[in-house]
């Protein structure tokens, strides 16, 4: 089977287990949004935001060094137990500053109880998630993400209605209980899809083993969510300063339905390229897996095309009007800026996989620090705006810088004939 074939198969897999989350997504962000109001939902997603930032960067050396080990492991059982272990392990480890962070900041002991426990749930099920993807069992993911989405509805949606208590305790235990009955899920799913008469035996030092080779790929990476996250932040916090909260809410909305949808569409793109790819390198197929990259991009250009006509044409007025957003000109533009910096930046991820495949993450974080600096000093030139466009355009700008200086190393690399796009 071609790469190209493979690719489609497993996305489509993939695209079906986001299909009902991201219509979920659809519905819950408006629904809390209404029942919160703009200001209280803003802040909600914002502390939300920073809970899943900070699972990500501390899970995401763990999971993305499964991701490219997995494959080449002579024992994935007992390679996957380890990465299990091992995640848990350094999940606990973190809990303990995290817990001190988020109190001195918020002042508040079970917001920060509840952050660092809502921080353990998600690293445990981005592990989770990225062994079943290692396996190809994409089929699992579907139930798994559905399992999860309607859970925080439900629970969200019945805590805030009927249990008197804080609206942001009410969302993150919601949240809490449905990232934790995922991760139940995909342990079963897992483990009985294991080659159980392969015996999986583990030792302490084995984990320190499995530690060092994960660090040393995955560190960089993990430093690359760190300043990826606070440029994809900045705006947001950026908005709230200048604009207020009203503004800042609604334009977090937005921002929460469009980026995080359109990114949970085009994510299985993400997903399955990487494992398809990582065997084909394994196989020296280099020229096809150029080929198959240089496709999946042209792709995702002729469907920002699209997504930018249906928005223009139909799409903002009803966007606007399910999330209670002032039908105006200005947020109209706003809407069509996050489109734009989404597309860009998933066009950026799959450039990534090169780098990634190559175990080049320090390429990465260098790439993500100079975006970084120059998002800096675009916010710096633009200090004394009255429009929360040219705050909003900051994420754009960071979507271009981060793809043009991806593409600057490309072009520099010793091994452009053979991965230059």
């Amino acid at each position: 089977m071609s790469l190209l074939l493979s690719f489609k198969k497993d996305y489509f897999n993939y695209l079906a287990s986001i299909i009902l989350p991201a219509i979920i997504t659809a519905f819950t962000i408006p629904i809390f949004k209404r029942m919160l109001g703009a200001e209280h939902y803003g802040q909600y997603s914002l502390l939300n935001n920073a809970a899943l930032i900070t699972a990500t960067i501390s899970s995401g050396w763990i999971t993305q060094s499964i991701s490219r080990h997995y494959q080449i492991s002579e024992n994935k059982m007992l390679f996957k137990k380890q990465s299990i272990q091992l995640s848990l392990i350094f999940q606990l480890i973190v809990l303990l500053p995290i817990l001190i962070i988020v109190f001195c900041i918020q002042h508040d002991a079970l917001l920060a109880i509840l952050f660092c426990v809502l921080t353990l749930t998600c690293a445990m099920q981005f592990s989770m998630m990225v062994i079943a993807q290692a396996n190809f069992l994409s089929g699992k993911t579907i139930y798994s993400e559905s399992i999860r989405s309607i859970g925080f509805l439900a629970l969200g949606f019945l805590l805030l209605r009927w249990i008197n208590i804080d609206f942001v305790y009410a969302l993150f235990i919601a949240s809490i209980l449905a990232f934790g009955m995922s991760v139940l899920y995909l342990k079963i799913q897992t483990t009985n899809t294991s080659d159980l008469t392969t015996e999986a035996k583990t030792t302490p030092k084995q984990i320190i083993q499995l530690a060092q080779q994960f660090f040393k790929y995955g560190a960089p990476l993990s430093l690359w969510f760190v300043v990826v996250y606070v440029y994809a932040y900045i705006d947001k916090i950026a908005m709230l300063k200048y604009f207020g909260a009203n503004i800042q809410g609604n334009y977090q909305a937005m921002f929460d339905l469009l980026s995080k949808g359109f990114t949970l569409i085009i994510s299985p793109v993400l997903i399955s390229l990487f494992p398809i790819i990582t065997l084909a390198y394994k196989e020296g197929k280099q020229a096809d897996i150029k080929n198959l990259i240089r496709k999946i991009i042209l792709y995702e250009i002729l469907g920002y095309a699209l997504v930018s006509i249906g928005y223009f044409w139909f799409g903002a007025n009803i966007l606007l009007q399910i999330l209670s957003v002032p039908n105006e000109t200005i947020f109209i533009q706003l809407g069509f800026i996050i489109i734009t910096g989404t597309f860009i930046w998933q066009i950026a991820m799959v450039v990534n996989k090169i780098f990634e495949l190559q175990m080049k993450s320090l390429k990465m974080l260098y790439a993500a620090i100079i975006t970084l600096l120059l998002q800096l000093l675009y916010y710096f030139f633009i200090r004394n705006t009255n429009s929360p466009l040219m705050i909003s355009l900051g994420y754009l700008f960071a979507s271009v810088s981060y793809l043009c200086v991806l593409l600057f190393f490309i072009l520099i690399s010793p091994n452009t004939s053979t991965h230059k796009l």
